[in-house]
């Protein structure tokens, strides 16, 4: 029998090294996620790991290979909203979390969250809240989240799940270009938005 641990990916805002918002991240996931069931899965965090290649090809191939992800909210980063959807459209189980006070957006509202307060008896409380959560997730279950349960009768999907079709390199391709997408009409937004400040200057 296998003694291989699983692995658990961390959707999380990063910021700047030495910012508070890293600061924050690195102490939720040192103190907290890697103590609660760092003893039964890999923990992955993207700002950690150090390969060659696409960062947006990695993070998405650990989105859908990892048995278990945490999303943070925290902040409401894009980039973490976006990874959220990527994980919730492959069914897989995710446990989200996000410090208290986060205002969730409200088409996530109605998701099971751990909110947490950024401080020692705070982690503490996040680490068992985690232990509790992951005791009660199937791995081997993909029919989790909002995503799945509108699109899983959909024929593409199907096809993706039973191997039909659908190749998990095409499949890899079709959100890396979807992500792609999205970054290009973020970039465009950020430079109309500073061109208007421009002229209103």
């Amino acid at each position: 029998m296998s003694n291989k641990r699983k692995k658990c990916f961390v959707i999380t805002p990063i910021g700047e090294e030495n910012t508070d918002i890293r600061r924050h991240i690195d102490g939720v996931i040192d103190h907290a996620i890697k103590p609660a069931i760092g003893y039964k899965y890999e923990i992955v965090v993207a700002h950690r790991k150090y390969e060659i290649g696409s960062i947006s090809e990695r993070v998405i191939r650990d989105i859908y290979e990892a048995d278990l992800a945490i999303a943070n909210l925290t902040t409401l980063n894009p980039n973490v909203m976006f990874e959220l959807a990527i994980r919730y459209s492959f069914g897989k189980p995710t446990i989200v979390i996000a410090e208290k006070g986060t205002d969730l957006p409200f088409d996530i509202i109605d998701e099971n969250t751990i909110f947490y307060v950024n401080d020692q008896t705070g982690g503490d409380e996040l680490k068992r809240k985690l232990r509790e959560f992951e005791g009660n997730i199937n791995c081997e279950n993909h029919t989790y989240g909002p995503v799945y349960k509108v699109i899983g009768s959909l024929p593409l999907l199907n096809a993706i799940e039973s191997k039909e079709n659908v190749s998990t390199h095409e499949l890899m391709l079709y959100f890396i270009n979807r992500l792609n997408s999205l970054e290009k009409i973020m970039t465009n937004i950020e430079n109309n938005d500073i061109e208007i400040n421009n002229n209103l200057a």
